[in-house]
């Protein structure tokens, strides 16, 4: 009996601090989300898009290899001169790809950002964290086993009346709310008697009825979020004319560049002798003195 004890302590707490570990462990550990997190890895293309540099941290040498070789392919050139030259027009599109992941990380993070100061996103979590604790309900209801001693229940009743206050707090439907709220009462009716069976079984019922319009209610609540998101991103878009300047400032000088190399290529092509193809090229990338990896 104890050992079946001890496992639905066990089953009850791990979930439950598992949900107070995700909400603490939440402040200050950096970006979370995958826009947070794209926008924090282009930090260095923000500070990089006036950089000749061929790589920037966190992009890849083979990625830019293969850039410069399928455009020495596509132009196809002839001699090393129109090789040198169309690896230069490769690069220059390496970088309006770079300049593109770096605008749309932007925007997705300024959206994100915006979007997590908002009551339907806060609410959102809420809800969230809700079904993560109903669910840690259900789990220890299921996995009880068999009779347990009153007196070590009643140490759980804090984290299930926790949890009770989360789905509250989430706007649960009252109906399932209360059924669950009795359930857990339920177990403490009689504090002389042993916890039997069926009370968790009535337990784990109940958790899942709430689970499933907690889920539905989740799915309401990303259309509602989904729909905010939009509307921030368009007041973000018109807003950020300062970064959409630069933007535009540093494509439209890769768009010159890219022009100018492609008159050079037509020019080497011109003053060239004729001579028979050499076959194909391979472009090897060095850094110090060593080929990148």
């Amino acid at each position: 009996m104890m050992g079946n004890l001890q496992s639905t302590d066990s089953a009850v707490r791990t979930p439950l601090q598992a949900l107070a570990s995700r909400r603490n462990g939440a402040l200050g550990r950096g970006p979370t989300s995958a826009a947070g997190k794209s926008f924090s890895s282009c930090n260095s293309i923000r500070h990089g898009l006036a950089s000749q540099a061929a790589l920037l941290p966190g992009e890849s040498a083979a990625a830019y290899q293969a850039m410069l070789s399928s455009w020495v392919e596509s132009l196809g050139v002839r001699t090393s001169a129109e090789a040198f030259v169309a690896a230069r027009i490769g690069d220059c599109a390496w970088r309006q790809e770079r300049l593109t992941r770096y605008e749309q990380a932007m925007w997705s993070a300024s959206v994100e950002s915006e979007l997590k100061k908002t009551d339907m996103f806060l609410h959102l979590q809420i809800t969230r964290d809700a079904l993560a604790g109903v669910q840690g309900v259900a789990i220890m209801a299921e996995q009880s086993g068999g009779i347990a001693p009153a007196d070590h229940v009643r140490a759980l009743m804090p984290a299930l009346r926790q949890v009770l206050a989360l789905a509250e707090k989430a706007d649960a439907p009252m109906e399932q709310l209360l059924v669950l709220r009795d359930r857990v009462n339920d177990l403490v009716v009689d504090t002389l008697l042993d916890i039997q069976p069926e009370a968790f079984q009535e337990l784990a019922h109940a958790a899942h009825a709430l689970e499933m319009v907690l889920q539905a209610k989740i799915s309401q609540e990303e259309i509602l979020v989904e729909t905010e998101r939009q509307r921030i991103m368009q007041v973000t878009i018109l807003g950020a004319e300062k970064e959409l300047k630069l933007i535009e400032r540093h494509r439209a000088r890769l768009t010159r560049e890219m022009e100018s190399n492609l008159r050079l290529l037509q020019l080497v092509r011109e003053v060239a002798v004729d001579i028979e193809p050499s076959g194909s090229f391979v472009i090897e990338l060095k850094v110090l003195g060593r080929p990148l990896a």
